[in-house]
């Protein structure tokens, strides 16, 4: 997770790549949406053991998800993104 465009601290964790914020909200809510980088959104998740363990099944392509399941939330996704804008 070194990419320049996810942002953690103690309490929250800020991403914006599409493709990890679909797999975390499956399963974890989202706290809030930031808009304030005109550039990007950024969707804010609660920083704990459990999204760590979720980002690093990701990261290290051993996570599993339907399909269908994956598709119909990158639609919620990107709805969540182009609303109000």
């Amino acid at each position: 997770m070194n990419d320049n465009n996810e942002q953690l601290n103690n309490e929250v964790c800020s991403l914006s790549d599409l493709g990890l914020i679909t797999f975390l909200s499956l399963t974890l809510p989202i706290l809030y949406i930031d808009r304030s980088d005109l550039k990007r959104v950024y969707f804010i998740f609660s920083k704990n053991a459990e999204i760590d363990k979720i980002i690093a099944s990701y990261m290290d392509d051993s996570a599993r998800v339907s399909p269908q399941k994956y598709q119909n939330q990158v639609r919620i996704i990107k709805n969540l993104i182009y609303e109000n804008t």
